[in-house]
């Protein structure tokens, strides 16, 4: 059962579910803007990037990133969440690629990928909301949970998945837009030349060949 605002207060008065540092602000009717911060990894670049330093990360035309949230999680056996996607960073050309579901037993911070689909660089700042999390309420606790994730609990962006993205073919992913913007304009270029100067070949071939025919049958 989806958790309303005062139910999600509740079970955090009562310490059967954590949201560390919990900011009312971020509260909405049934869910939890979770915040950008701790550690992020670019596509294409092999350095880490403390957020709560460097106070915002930008990422250029089909950029992808790995992103620690600012708040940690603990969830009970008897609750689980599903993440969704902020619809202002949608509308910004920001596409959110992470597991839909936090299962029971969960602890840490979250980690989530952020994609550039936009033709522009988008800035995220340190503690923006970047995506948002509806509590439910399971029917009976899981018999099991989900299983520790150490570096998750750090608020640290797990070694394998800084190697998958290190090895990644980060310029296919940058260049996916230029490619799409070169191919409309090589289309727009040969619809041009094609009124300009093919079709007007054309014309003149087949009004000289009706011209002839003509010619032959009135000869």
């Amino acid at each position: 059962m989806l958790m309303t605002d005062g139910e999600i207060k509740q079970a955090l008065a009562s310490g059967e579910l954590k949201i560390d540092p919990y900011d009312e602000n971020r509260q909405e009717p049934c869910s939890y803007d979770a915040r950008a911060g701790g550690e992020v990894l670019v596509s294409g670049h092999d350095k880490l990037i403390d957020l709560s330093k460097a106070n915002s990360v930008t990422l250029r035309p089909g950029d992808f990133a790995l992103i620690m949230t600012y708040e940690s999680f603990k969830f009970p056996l008897n609750m689980a969440a599903n993440i969704g996607m902020k619809s202002g960073l949608a509308r910004r050309g920001i596409i959110l690629l992470a597991g839909l579901q936090i299962d029971p037993d969960f602890e840490g911070h979250l980690k989530l990928g952020l994609y550039n689909c936009s033709g522009r660089p988008i800035t995220i700042d340190y503690r923006d909301p970047i995506c948002l999390i509806e509590f439910h309420r399971l029917s009976q606790p899981a018999e099991r949970g989900v299983g520790e994730f150490p570096e998750l609990k750090e608020g640290r962006i797990p070694e394998i998945d800084k190697a998958f993205l290190r090895q990644l073919e980060t310029t296919s992913l940058s260049d996916v837009a230029k490619d799409m913007r070169s191919l409309i304009q090589n289309m727009n270029t040969l619809t041009m030349i094609t009124y300009k100067i093919i079709l007007p070949i054309l014309i003149g071939i087949f009004v000289v060949t009706i011209g002839s025919v003509i010619a032959l049958i009135f000869k």
